[in-house]
């Protein structure tokens, strides 16, 4: 058996004991030893060496007189012939000594994360060289642990108040872009990224009070996607016997409000036939949008990453989509401390929600496929809001007023006839 398998089966100390006896004690040529054990003379001349420099003097005096060693002196007198760690000692990039100490120092007055240390040094003007880098290394050689901030009574603060709100009272709306380079694989991004039966953007309504997520996807992000599929889950719900005011709480991107107060206004009077309104951010300090930011994590982890690179076709995507939506309502449990390592479905159950098979019944849609429909439902609401802000007796007198919302919305002539009876003169219109 030669050198190196001696290495590899982790019996470094035995072979270079019998290159040390074969050397000093029977005194071969390094030549032959190199040949018996398949291995450079130079490696030998190192061993011999290591040995003549390190050895205690009792070893050596075995060795010359032949005697065997056993495991015990092995143990005590040969520990310089173990291998030794090839780890480097240093890092041009690592904190030095000094500043070392002054990490240490700083964290035992604080106690607090490394990123937070860092913000604190830059505004007290003391960060010098210090490097974020740097900052976690010594935390991690430390084994450093961060002392958590409590109250004088143990309170903590909710994001809402959970006991005066009630199921589906507040929604998070947002969307997320499926192919993000910062939390995905390479080659999972790149199938996302350049698959074009794939969907890239994906559409989320969470609520608030039970964690119950509604998900829909498409190819491109549109204004007119988001309203459509707004419109559909409030009707899901309005069907399923949820009557109670919904409060919805989005983002200003371009894909919701562009910053405009006047496009939201303009939606709010359509989502007023729903009984229903909604509200934008604050991007300065509303930290609610974590709920629904932290739930894309795991969107990340749970769907994404696993899946991601096997899916090349939009049923593929679909499919696990709606495996995926199944399961976050119904099985996954969240740590939160208001759903108490609960489901959302066993949330609703435990509160005595009616209907909670039927509202997650929900089916994930690819909007890019359903966009006539979808918008022959929302125009529906269109037209009770165009219907309601028309006064009735410029309706009854002006026929070019009804003509004209009523050519607006073709395909719900006839539908109006039976939906919208309160108005008395609608037989005459439509007759």
């Amino acid at each position: 058996m030669n050198y190196k398998t001696y290495l590899k089966n982790n019996e470094d100390v035995t072979i270079k004991l019998r290159i040390i006896k074969h050397r000093i004690t029977d005194k071969e040529s390094i030549k032959s030893i190199s040949y018996q054990y398949s291995m450079h003379r130079n490696s030998i001349r190192n061993i011999i060496n290591l040995y003549i420099n390190e050895a205690s003097l009792e070893l050596k005096n075995m060795i010359n007189s032949n005697i065997s060693l056993s495991s015990h002196n092995i143990e005590n007198l040969c520990f310089f012939l173990k291998p030794k760690s090839r780890k480097p000692l240093s890092h041009s990039k690592q904190a030095n000594n000094i500043e070392e100490k002054q990490i240490v120092d700083w964290y035992e007055k604080t106690k607090v994360w490394a990123k937070r240390l860092m913000s604190n040094l830059d505004r007290r003007k003391e960060l010098w060289d210090l490097t974020l880098a740097k900052i976690n290394w010594v935390y991690k050689r430390k084994w450093f642990k961060i002392r958590k901030v409590r109250t004088c009574n143990w309170e903590t603060r909710s994001l809402y108040n959970y006991r005066d709100i009630w199921a589906f009272d507040d929604w998070h709306y947002d969307t997320k872009e499926l192919a993000d380079a910062k939390s995905l694989p390479a080659h999972i991004y790149e199938n996302l990224k350049h698959n074009e039966h794939l969907p890239l953007i994906e559409w989320n309504i969470m609520f608030v009070w039970c964690r119950v997520r509604f998900t829909a996807y498409s190819r491109w992000k549109s204004s007119t996607f988001w309203l459509q599929f707004l419109v559909l889950v409030l009707s899901h719900l309005r069907h399923n016997w949820v009557t109670w005011f919904i409060h919805i709480h989005t983002d200003w991107w371009a894909e919701f409000f562009s910053n405009s107060n006047t496009k939201k206004d303009k939606w709010n009077d359509v989502l007023k036939e729903l009984d229903t309104d909604i509200d934008c951010y604050n991007p300065n300090w509303d930290i609610r949008k974590n709920l629904i930011e932290r739930s894309h994590r795991s969107d990340d982890d749970e769907f994404l990453i696993p899946f991601g690179a096997d899916m090349k076709t939009k049923e593929q995507f679909m499919l696990q989509a709606q495996e995926y939506n199944d399961y976050r309502n119904n099985s996954r449990v969240h740590s939160w401390k208001w759903m108490n390592w609960k489901t959302p479905k066993e949330k609703l159950i435990a509160m005595w929600f009616h209907q909670t098979d039927k509202i997650l019944n929900f089916k994930v849609l690819y909007l890019d496929s359903h966009f006539y429909e979808l918008q022959k439902h929302l125009e529906y609401f269109y037209f009770q809001r165009d219907l309601k802000c028309t006064p009735l007796q410029k309706l009854k007198i002006d026929r070019k007023t009804s003509i004209d919302l009523v050519t607006m919305y073709p395909h719900l002539k006839l539908y109006a006839q039976n939906v919208l009876t309160y108005y008395l003169f609608f037989k005459i219109v439509f007759y």
